[in-house]
Order: structure tokens, then C-alpha cells, then sequence
């Protein structure tokens, strides 16, 4: 039998959701390519954030369908948040195929990628989008 979501080992459960930020963010690039060297700085940046998170605040990671009367924490409203954050990946990748297409490429670089990224984390005062899970610890 498996495991309910909320027992996964917490690096574990890190891995899943950058996985699916991974798609999230093709997702939002649509046909434009994502080359390896930022899909390694999108992984690098994120990993140890997001397994922080996943440790410390394991409830915040579940989907709302994931959730059970029976899990060992109470029902929060960071549940929301692994929607949230699914959401913002693929609006990075959206804006970074934005940049790649604006400089004649058919491929998001490293560049693109952390532009978007910086951009979507809210590097402008009143344009911020504020989690734990950001590098800036969440302060916009």
C-alpha cells in the first residue's frame, strides 16, 4: 500500500514538486526550447528552498485533494500553495520564451530563465509575489 502524500520523505517530496514545477514551466515556455544549462540553474536555485519547505512545513506542499482529516497536521491555508506555485513556474516560463523569442531565439537560456524568475518573485516594489518557498525568503 502507499504511502499517504504527507509521510513522503521530505527531500522526497522537494523532488516532486520541482518535478512538477518542471513541467509547469514547459508548460508556460510552450514550443520554445529550454536548454539544459537553465533548466540546471532553475533545479540548482530552487532545490534547497524547496526542501526546506518540504521539511519544515510539510502541509504547505499538499495539493488540496491531498489532504486528509487524518493527517498528522491541521488543515492550513498554505494548501493553496502548491497550486501557487505551479501557477508562478509556468508564468516564468511564459515570460522567459517572451525574452528568448524578443532576442530571436527558439531556445530559453539561463539568462531568459533568471530574468523571468527575478521578474516573477517580484524584484519591483507593489509587484511582488511573497512565499516561502522564494529565494528572497519571501520578502518580494
Amino acid at each position: 500500500m502507499a504511502k499517504p502524500p504527507y509521510e513522503s520523505d521530505s527531500v522526497l517530496e522537494a523532488e516532486y514538486r520541482l518535478g512538477q514545477c518542471l513541467v509547469a514551466l514547459g508548460s508556460g515556455a510552450g514550443p520554445i526550447r529550454v536548454r539544459r544549462a537553465a533548466v540546471r540553474w532553475f533545479l540548482t536555485t530552487l532545490r534547497k528552498p524547496f526542501e526546506e519547505q518540504a521539511k519544515n512545513h510539510p502541509c504547505h506542499w499538499l495539493d488540496l485533494h491531498d489532504y486528509t482529516e487524518d493527517a498528522p497536521f491541521p488543515k492550513s491555508e498554505y494548501l493553496n500553495d502548491a497550486t501557487q506555485i505551479t501557477d508562478l513556474c509556468r508564468a516564468v516560463g511564459r515570460l522567459a520564451a517572451q525574452k528568448a523569442t524578443e532576442r530571436g531565439s527558439f531556445a530559453i537560456s539561463e539568462d531568459d530563465l533568471e530574468f523571468a524568475f527575478n521578474k516573477v518573485k517580484g524584484v519591483l516594489p507593489g509587484e511582488s509575489i511573497r512565499g516561502a518557498y522564494c529565494t528572497n525568503g519571501g520578502r518580494g
